[in-house]
């Protein structure tokens, strides 16, 4: 827990100066949650993505298991 705490804090000190404003810093941090959300939905949407696969290739597998071993 404590390198991820390190490494935001480096990358807001990256963003803003060592004595923003109350505004500035207000804007910062809406602007880094709105882009951790949108990292968050994006991998979202790949684990659903990879789940079908999974489900099709396991589905395909088992449709040619089960025509093996009718023929």
């Amino acid at each position: 827990m404590t390198n991820i705490a390190e490494s935001w804090h480096r990358k807001l000190n990256r963003l803003i100066s060592p004595h923003p404003g109350l505004h500035k810093l207000i804007k910062t941090l809406q602007s880094t949650q709105n882009e951790t959300e949108a990292e968050i939905e994006i991998s979202k949407f790949k684990i659903v993505t990879l789940k079908m696969y999974i489900h099709t290739m396991h589905t395909s597998t088992n449709n040619l298991l089960q025509y093996i071993s009718v023929t």
